[in-house]
């Protein structure tokens, strides 16, 4: 996110692609993307000022020299401790649970709940799951405390989902919007309070198992 002094906000954008083979390795593609403007006021000021950029992040493809292709609770799981795990509600929240460090009573810090809210959405969004621990996890995150799930919504691509919000600490509120035909998630994003528009989030444009090699990414 790029600010232009005190006039108006721009957001900047980028396209990212990851790809992981069953035995951990992982690659990262990345391409940057011109900064928009975060809201329609945002936009006047913009167009006056002349429509100025940030700095554009430059494409790129890495290779990571890890094995855990894929991140729960910040541990690093293999696809096969991924497709393991419980499709019971209750034993899939006791495991996340377990897997973040131990509680200590800092203050300010987040509770267990917002911790474990955390690892579900990264399961949701990051985590090749078995259809079955998916239904789980959505199950457990639509009955924690602060979690709304909403109507039928319409993404930025036209693509329908169901909405799903979580009030977070000091007003934030995190939004996911799920297609419940495939079960993936399609968009997550963020508000904050006195910052107008939605400063942080991701458009989640294809999920699957692929053939392809690993590239830069096209653009959408």
């Amino acid at each position: 996110m790029l600010r232009n002094g005190q006039d108006y906000w721009l957001v900047s954008q980028q396209v990212n692609e990851q790809w992981a083979r069953p035995d951990g390795q992982t690659w990262m593609g990345s391409r940057g993307l011109d900064s928009v403007p975060m809201s329609a006021k945002d936009g006047v000021a913009w167009r006056k000022d002349g429509k100025p950029n940030g700095e554009r992040l430059p494409a790129r493809l890495e290779k990571d020299s890890g094995t855990d292709a894929f991140l729960l609770c910040d541990k690093g799981m293999s696809l096969k401790q991924v497709q393991a795990l419980p499709t019971d509600p209750a034993a899939l929240k006791n495991t996340l649970s377990r897997m973040l460090p131990p509680e200590k009573p800092v203050p300010g810090s987040l509770s267990r709940d917002q911790l474990v809210q955390g690892c579900l959405t990264d399961l949701l969004s990051h985590l090749p799951a078995q259809p079955k621990v998916r239904a789980a996890a959505y199950r457990v995150l639509a009955a924690m405390p602060r979690v709304t799930v909403g109507g039928k919504v319409t993404d930025e691509r036209g693509r329908k989902g169901v909405e799903v919000r979580t009030k977070g600490r000091g007003g934030t509120a995190d939004k996911m919007i799920i297609d419940t035909r495939s079960s993936l998630v399609l968009v997550t994003s963020r508000t904050v309070p006195g910052i107008p528009g939605v400063p942080a989030g991701q458009v989640y444009l294809q999920v699957g198992w692929t053939d392809a090699g690993p590239k830069v990414p096209a653009l959408p």
